[in-house]
């Protein structure tokens, strides 16, 4: 049986052991530091964007702290499961 949850799809032999599999390979420690490096980024730009021209010591702390911390969750939310990566085939199965 196949379960499509968003953009993910589990089978019901999906096991915590594929889970440690998938965090060991290189590809997606690449795939998901890519998207943290993009999520960090575009976070520090939306911060300083609605910031004051004049940023002083404590605002450029603050950009840095929530970015970085940005960059963590999504680091977290790619264990979830990466669209970059072809895991799991997801086949719509056909109802008569």
């Amino acid at each position: 049986m196949l379960y499509r949850v968003s953009f993910l799809c589990y089978e019901d032999s999906f096991t915590a052991m594929e889970t440690i599999m998938q965090l060991t390979s290189k590809d997606w420690w690449k795939a998901a530091g890519i998207r943290a490096i993009k999520t960090v980024a575009q976070t520090a730009i939306a911060i300083y964007g609605t910031m004051s021209v004049v940023a002083t010591s404590e605002d450029i702390k603050t950009i840095i702290v929530t970015s970085l911390t940005a960059g963590v969750l999504s680091i977290l939310t790619s264990v979830a499961g990466l669209p970059e990566l072809k895991q799991n085939d997801c086949k719509e199965e056909k109802t008569k």
